[in-house]
């Protein structure tokens, strides 16, 4: 795989995107409950900043699930806190929503990026910047100064995200109950030391991670050499036969366009696979990025057949760590 063909496709989902400024950052962790809040901590010699969200009516006295979703490549924590809509579903179920960053070498743009991988992505790749360490560590941090459920700690992840979450549950899983991923792919080098429950979610439209398999990176804004990647269905087979799942599969979700299918046999390490078709590089029942026709012609076409917020939560609930 060419060393930076990731970066450049999953840098154009998000490349135009502007970052959306919150008010009343940097406020600590004692900050009223359902008020977002941005925070940063020291790692590897680099500040690290992520945005939190406390459900309605958090009480310090309660033990929370916790879901971190990292943004896609070119995003960043507040974009991907609008595209994802997480919070709502946040304040509805009652866990606590974190929105890591990635690592930028231009602050002003405020696009970041994921070192996920294969070379992918960008600024966070060529500097070899170690997101493993800091989203372990980050998890750390929030155990120490919110009440976390510690069986109920669950990553999630869009595009070059997506493959930041899988490149942690292969190498790194061990705070981790279970996984859900939208338009990413799994990194050449996957461990997979531990068994992790994962829920996949990708559109039959999209161009810069194709359902098919075949080009990737297919991107003329951007330029580049476009690469093959893998279909979608035998990348979701091979993490289902790690996990020791049966072959066969039954429909678990069915609305318009949009179907999920998880795998017979696998115990407590469950596989599903929401496929949409007709869909694009876009968050299932999330929002475009609120930018003009351009972005959401990169992206193509977003679903509202179904929520991956509502499917994944659902999934995470089923998968507590045992």
């Amino acid at each position: 795989m060419r060393k930076g063909f990731w970066c450049k496709a999953f840098l154009a989902a998000l490349l135009i995107a502007t970052a959306i400024l919150l008010s009343g950052c940097n406020k600590g962790a004692e900050s009223p409950a359902n008020e977002d809040t941005v925070l940063s901590m020291q790692y590897g010699g680099i500040e690290r900043t992520y945005l939190i969200h406390l459900p309605e009516n958090y009480s310090p006295a309660k033990g929370y699930p916790l879901v971190l979703s990292l943004h896609g490549g070119g995003g960043n924590a507040e974009s991907h806190r609008e595209t994802s809509r997480l919070n709502e579903t946040s304040d509805e179920k009652g866990f606590i929503v974190v929105y890591p960053n990635g690592t930028t070498g231009n602050p002003e743009t405020n696009h970041r990026t994921w070192n996920s991988g294969d070379g992918c992505c960008g600024y966070a790749a060529d500097n070899n910047i170690d997101d493993v360490g800091f989203i372990n560590s980050l998890i750390s941090e929030l155990i120490s100064n919110y009440k976390i459920n510690e069986k109920m700690i669950y990553l999630s992840g869009y595009s070059n995200g997506a493959r930041m979450t899988f490149r942690i549950a292969c190498e790194a899983p061990e705070k981790i109950s279970a996984i859900g991923t939208v338009a990413g792919d799994i990194p050449s080098s996957c461990p997979y030391p531990k068994k992790i429950p994962l829920i996949h979610f990708n559109g039959t439209e999209d161009t810069i991670r194709p359902y098919g398999g075949g080009e990737c990176g297919n991107i003329p804004l951007l330029g580049g050499t476009p690469s093959e990647c893998a279909p979608v269905e035998q990348i979701i087979s091979d993490w289902a036969s790690r996990n020791n799942c049966d072959t066969q599969t039954k429909q678990s979700y069915q609305k318009g366009n949009a179907e999920c299918k998880s795998y017979e046999g696998c115990g407590n390490s469950d596989v599903e696979l929401c496929k949409i078709t007709g869909g694009g590089h876009t968050w299932p029942g999330g929002a475009y990025d609120p930018d003009t026709a351009i972005f959401r012609s990169m992206v193509g076409p977003l679903t509202k057949d179904i929520s991956a917020n509502e499917e994944m939560w659902k999934f995470f609930e089923l998968h507590p760590m045992r």
